[in-house]
Parts: C-alpha cells; sequence; structure tokens
C-alpha cells in the first residue's frame, strides 16, 4: 500500500512536471502522521496497528502515508545533491520491481535492494521508519558567523526530540548565497541532535532551508539568530 501511494504521487510528479502537488500531498499526510505520533505503531505491524491502542488507528495513515513518507526518505537520501541526479533511487526501484515482479517480497527483501544500491548498511534507517513507530522534532536555531579569508559560515544547532537516543537522520539543508550560487549538504542529527559549525561558504547565505525538500518526516520549528 505504501508503494502504491507513493508510485502514485511519483507518477504525479513526473507526468505534470510540477513538484508543489507533489510535496503539497507529502505535506497533507504528514499532519495525520504527526497526530498520531508514535503511539500509532510501526508500518511493520501492518494491519495490527489498528490494535495498539483502544479504539485503534488509522490504518490508512499508518501503512499508506507512512509507507509513502518512508519512500520519498529513500529517494531524497539517494539523490546527488551536487547534481540533482536521481538516478540511484530510480535505478534501485527498478532493481526491485524486476527482481520481484509477480513474486512475494518481504521487507527484509527490500532492504537489500536498498542496500545493494546504496553500498552500505540500512539497518538503522528501517528499525527506525519500518519497525519502529518514533517521529523526531526538531528545534533549530542557526547564523551566521564571520569565517577566516572573507568567508562565512553558519552555525547551526538542533535539539532532537522524541525518538530514542540512537535514532539518526542525516537531514538535508540548503543555502542560497547572496553572489547568487546554491550550497547543498546533509547534516548529521543522532541522539540529542547537532551542534557546530557548518563548512566555510564564498559568499554570505541569504537563507537556510533546514530539512529541504521534506527529506525527513519530522515537526521542526526553525530559528534565525
Amino acid at each position: 500500500e505504501g508503494f502504491s501511494s507513493f508510485a502514485g504521487l511519483w507518477y504525479m510528479q513526473v507526468a505534470k512536471n510540477d513538484t508543489k502537488p507533489y510535496f503539497a500531498q507529502l505535506r497533507r499526510w504528514k499532519s495525520d502522521i504527526l497526530a498520531n505520533g508514535a503511539k500509532a505503531g510501526p508500518i511493520s505491524m501492518g494491519w495490527r496497528v489498528t490494535l495498539v491502542r483502544d479504539g485503534g488507528v488509522d490504518y490508512q495513515t499508518v501503512v499508506y502515508y507512512k509507507g509513502a513518507w518512508v519512500l520519498h526518505m529513500l529517494r531524497t537520501l539517494m539523490i546527488d545533491l551536487k547534481t540533482m541526479n536521481e538516478d540511484r533511487f530510480t535505478n534501485m526501484m527498478r532493481d526491485f520491481y524486476k527482481s520481484y515482479e509477480g513474486k512475494y517480497a518481504s521487507t527484509e527483501d527490500f532492504q537489500r535492494i536498498v542496500e545493494r544500491h546504496t553500498g552500505t548498511s540500512m539497518t538503522w534507517f528501517f528499525d527506525e521508519w519500518v519497525r519502529g513507530a518514533a517521529v523526531p522534532r526538531y528545534n533549530v536555531q542557526w547564523k551566521v558567523v564571520d569565517a577566516p579569508g572573507g568567508k562565512f559560515q553558519v552555525h547551526l544547532k538542533v535539539l532532537q526530540e522524541g525518538v530514542p537516543e540512537s535514532f539518526q537522520m542525516y537531514v538535508p539543508v540548503t543555502m542560497p548565497l547572496a553572489d547568487g550560487g546554491v550550497v547543498r549538504m546533509r547534516v548529521p542529527v543522532k541522539g540529542a541532535g547537532f551542534e557546530g559549525d557548518l563548512p566555510a561558504l564564498p559568499s554570505r547565505p541569504k537563507d537556510f532551508i533546514f530539512n529541504d525538500y521534506e527529506g525527513v518526516l519530522a515537526d521542526v520549528s526553525v530559528e534565525h539568530l
């Protein structure tokens, strides 16, 4: 169900050549997911999520909507932020389809295909987003500081809440620069959060977009100091 929901979104984006409806729908689904919170239970429980608490929860929200979100987060994790090339994710999805067309595929089967294309273990990701139910809250503060050689740096502080201490994600950040350039990177946020100076920039950033592309299913608040 999660795959079908995501496939519909992806097709709509490609067919219309427009990302706005794609992200608008993701945000609508996110509102429903955040309303349930971790009490909804993990995707891996399937139909059993309706038994997690009195009155049950919305199966469609957990399995259809959050399942689609998991695929979107994988898409964002696998994109080349320098070129915005998405071949790695697209090839992974094609590989999964061809490998299991007409067959039963488990979550573990899909994880193996993902790892084949990322070249690294993705157990942490599947433990958090498929076998786990926690959704992070990010309280973000940022400011621009001078760096040697006439350059600039963003000092970033991220407080992560609502998740286990081992929880980690690589959050996409975009910084449009005063000279017309754009810098994109991923910030590793783990445990209590992150604090430090990001790599030096050749020009002063005009803005700081944390969790760009809705890269992480999260509740985010951002403050510019």
